[in-house]
C-alpha cells in the first residue's frame, strides 16, 4: 500500500476515493498531520491514482466525482464474491483436509476381517457342499448365506423359509457375512482397494457411524438380491463397493457441503464395469452389484428427499 497524496478535507479525499473505485483502483482514506491521506492498496495502480488526483485538484467540482453511488454498488459487488470465495475455500478444504484422528478404523476392520476369511477358506475352495456339512464346522459353513450351496434355487424357494434355513433359526449373521467371502487373489485385491478408497473417503468425512449403517444396509440388501438373483453360492464385497459408490456420488451431486465428490472419470468406469457385468458370461454376483448400487444411491439422496442439506 502506498501513499497517493494528501487533501485538505476529508470529504474530498473520500470522494476522490469512491471515483477511484469506480476505476477499480482501490483505496482508502486516512488523516494525515491535519489533512487526508489518500492510500492505494495496489502499487501498480499508484502513478495512474496520482494522476487522478492532479486532475481533482484542478477541478473537484466536476460533477465525475460524484461517485459515491457507484462506488458502493462496486463494494457490494466485491463483498459477494469475497462471500463466494470464502464459502467454496470452506466446502475444498471440508473435502480435502486431512484424516481425523481415529477415522478410517472401520475400513481396517473389514479388511482384516475379509483377509481372515479368505486365509481360512482358501480363497473360497471349501464352498464346497461336502465341506460345508463338514463337523466341526468351518470358517465358510459359518460365513456363507446359507449352505445349501448345491441345491438348486427353484427348489430352494419352495420352501417355508425360502432356502435361509440358519437364518430362519436366528443365525442372522449370514445376511453380513458373505461379504467377507473372496474366491480368488484378484477379487479380493480389487474389492480391497476400492474399498479403502472409497470407505475411507466416507469415514473420514461422514463419521465411522455412517460408514457402518451403509456398510450394514448395503450387505444385507445386496446379498438377499444376489441370493434370489442366482442362489446361496457367491460372495464378495462388491455389493458394498457399489453401494459405497452410489452413495458418494448421490451425496457429491445432491448435497451440497457433504464433503464427498466424485469425479466424472470414476463414474462412468464403474457404470462401465457394471454394464461389462451383466452384458459378459462371467461368474460375477450381477444381483449384488445391482442391488448394493440403488440402495446406496436411495440413501445418498434421502437426505434432500428430507428436505436437509
Amino acid at each position: 500500500m502506498r501513499q497517493a497524496g494528501t487533501l485538505e478535507s476529508q470529504e474530498a479525499a473520500q470522494r476522490l476515493a469512491d471515483y477511484l473505485l469506480t476505476l477499480r483502483i482501490a483505496g482508502r482514506v486516512e488523516p494525515a498531520n491535519q489533512r487526508w491521506a489518500l492510500w492505494i492498496l495496489d502499487e501498480n495502480q499508484l502513478e495512474r491514482a496520482k494522476q487522478e488526483l492532479q486532475a481533482f485538484l484542478q477541478n473537484p467540482a466536476d460533477p465525475r466525482y460524484d461517485a459515491a453511488r457507484q462506488a458502493a454498488d462496486v463494494r457490494r459487488q466485491e463483498a459477494e464474491r469475497a462471500r463466494v470465495a470464502r464459502k467454496n475455500l470452506i466446502e475444498v478444504r471440508g473435502r480435502w483436509s486431512p484424516a481425523a484422528p481415529g477415522s478410517g478404523k472401520f475400513v481396517m476392520v473389514l479388511t482384516a476381517a475379509s483377509i481372515f476369511v479368505a486365509v481360512f477358506t482358501h480363497l473360497g475352495e471349501t464352498v464346497d457342499p461336502e465341506l460345508l456339512r463338514q463337523k466341526p464346522p468351518g470358517v465358510a459353513s459359518l460365513v456363507v448365506i446359507s449352505t445349501n450351496v448345491s441345491a438348486p434355487l427353484g427348489e430352494l424357494l419352495k420352501e417355508p423359509d425360502f432356502g435361509l434355513t440358519e437364518i430362519a433359526h436366528g443365525q442372522i449373521w449370514r445376511l453380513i457375512t458373505p461379504i467377507f467371502l473372496h474366491f480368488s487373489i484378484t477379487h479380493i485385491l480389487f474389492n480391497m482397494l476400492a474399498l479403502l478408497q472409497l470407505g475411507t473417503m466416507l469415514e473420514q468425512r461422514q463419521g465411522t457411524a455412517r460408514l457402518v449403517l451403509i456398510v450394514l444396509v448395503s450387505a444385507v440388501i445386496s446379498n438377499l438380491t444376489q441370493y434370489f438373483y442366482a442362489g446361496p453360492n457367491f460372495g464378495g464385497m462388491s455389493g458394498v463397493i457399489f453401494a459405497l459408490f452410489g452413495y458418494i456420488w448421490m451425496q457429491s451431486k445432491f448435497v451440497p457441503g457433504s464433503g464427498l465428490s466424485m469425479p466424472a472419470e470414476t463414474i462412468f468406469l464403474c457404470l462401465f464395469w457394471l454394464v461389462v457385468c451383466m452384458t459378459g458370461n462371467m461368474k460375477i454376483a450381477n444381483g449384488a452389484h445391482v442391488g448394493g448400487l440403488i440402495v446406496g444411491m436411495l440413501l445418498g439422496v434421502a437426505p434432500r428427499w428430507l428436505g436437509r442439506s
